[in-house]
């Protein structure tokens, strides 16, 4: 790149530091959510399902800042990306939405972590990670329509706060049921597990690959990118 060009928004190594404090944050989160569930802790830790439930959603938000650093890969510095990142990355809702496209970006990380193409077995075991995801999420349809994952900040209150329901107040543990808050942190448990083994697993090898593209672009060939993009996304709407 000549002088003139910006650089990139973030290093590969800050990436890097980015992806791995998501993933271990998520994890120490859901620890803790778990503990609020499991039948086999004092009952102390029982009394709190519903706090379970808002940890699993602040291990999920974490997963879903993953999936916003990953949106940066090839981004330069103060590009509108990146401002859009800066701004999102601290609302709760606007960073639950990035767990709709979680299992693409995860999927794309595993097809560009050079890993040998043979290696079938890391592939259907990735398959079936992402298939019970799925699985509870349907089960959650019952409760989030579509599903859409920014309701669950909602619950995250909820579960955080005493709320005033008409004319009494309502405890955490009376608003989230123990059934609902095993649900989220089961969610939670798919997907972070999932993060930490087939995405920060192996973020190495897609960092490299990623790094010897983003030697080759200048920003005027992201915006192009972008726009060509762009326009695919509304001709996929109008159609």
């Amino acid at each position: 790149m000549t002088s003139s060009t910006p650089s990139p928004a973030f290093s590969t190594a800050e990436l890097r530091n980015g992806f791995e404090a998501c993933t271990r944050n998520a994890l120490k989160l859901l620890a803790t959510a778990q503990k609020c569930v499991s039948p086999s802790e004092s009952k102390l830790w029982q009394e709190n399902h519903a706090l379970g439930l808002s940890l699993a959603v602040l291990a999920l938000e974490e997963i879903a800042k993953f999936c916003l650093i990953d949106a940066t890969l090839f981004s330069f510095e103060n590009d509108d990306v990146v401002k859009d990142v800066r701004r999102k990355h601290i609302q709760h809702k606007s960073k639950l939405e990035y767990l709709q496209i979680w299992p693409l970006i995860l999927r794309h990380i595993v097809d560009h972590s050079g890993r040998a193409p043979e290696d079938k077995a890391h592939m259907l075991e990735f398959a079936a990670s992402i298939a019970r995801c799925k699985a509870i999420t349907t089960k959650m349809e019952k409760w989030i329509p579509g599903p859409d994952f920014t309701l669950l900040d909602q619950w995250k209150q909820r579960g955080f706060y005493v709320g005033l329901v008409d004319d009494r107040f309502q405890t955490p543990s009376d608003a989230i049921t123990r059934e609902r808050a095993e649900e989220v942190v089961t969610f939670a448990h798919a997907v972070v597990g999932a993060t930490a083994l087939y995405g920060l697993h192996n973020i190495d090898g897609y960092l490299g690959w990623a790094s010897g593209i983003r030697a080759l672009l200048t920003p005027e060939a992201i915006n192009q990118l972008r726009k060509v993009l762009r326009d695919a996304r509304n001709e996929t709407r109008e159609s």
